[in-house]
């Protein structure tokens, strides 16, 4: 059974982070190879797998 008191929040900064609902904690930080502030390498899109725990994000 999969633990589904998690969300997944990303920001500006390019940092994608799994939060505990219940705490508001973070639970994991995903790691980033790109440290630009080029807006076309913002995160726009966030998927995540229905049935596994994969987490996919996108950019232009």
């Amino acid at each position: 059974m999969q633990d589904t008191n998690q969300f997944v929040a990303t920001y500006d900064s390019l940092k994608t982070m799994i939060f505990d609902a219940e705490t508001g904690k973070v639970v994991t930080q995903l790691a980033n190879d790109n440290s630009t502030s080029d807006p076309n390498y913002r995160i726009n899109r966030v998927i995540s797998h229905p049935s596994q725990p994969i987490i996919i994000t996108a950019h232009d």
